[in-house]
């Protein structure tokens, strides 16, 4: 970070130094006005797979509220990603897009996931009662259709990068 705002006014002027030049790595994919964005996305990418294990440490794996703040968060990064259009290069724009598409489906389908577990779980599908999963998410995408969803997810963004 502290290189980059060094060498933030030569590459914004266009008159690359020698410091710049041996730095191209670090802003030569963004435009020049947002060539913090590899920071950002890194700490996006920090706050995704490691800080958020700090979240709830008691019940985390079991309660939805990681799967939440995650899709917050990408939700969030990707209207960034949209106001800001910070890639040089359209395709690398349009993988950013995909890719981080592909993770906030991959948590709403997560969410899915565990609604219709715990409501298998409890046995809220007595009859009596309409449960959570059948009620909001209907009966056709069950927590199987989702979790094959979720696998159709990760295999096509394998294929597509």
């Amino acid at each position: 970070l502290v290189l980059l705002v060094y060498i933030h006014p030569s590459v914004q002027s266009r008159s690359i130094t020698s410091l710049a030049e041996s730095c191209r790595f670090l802003w030569q994919d963004y435009d020049p006005s947002t060539i913090y964005w590899d920071v950002v996305d890194t700490l996006r990418k920090i706050f995704l797979t490691g800080f958020i294990m700090l979240i709830d440490t008691q019940k985390g794996s079991n309660k939805m509220l990681r799967l939440i703040i995650a899709s917050i968060v990408s939700t969030l990064y990707l209207c960034i990603l949209l106001a800001f259009r910070p890639y040089k290069r359209q395709d690398d724009y349009n993988l950013a897009f995909l890719s981080n598409f592909f993770l906030i489906c991959c948590f709403s389908l997560g969410i899915i996931l565990k609604v219709c577990i715990e409501d298998n779980d409890s046995g809220k599908d007595n009859g009596d009662s309409v449960s959570l999963c059948s009620r909001f998410i209907s009966d056709y995408f069950n927590s199987f259709r989702a979790s094959l969803m979720v696998v159709l997810l990760t295999f096509s963004m394998l294929i597509l990068t």
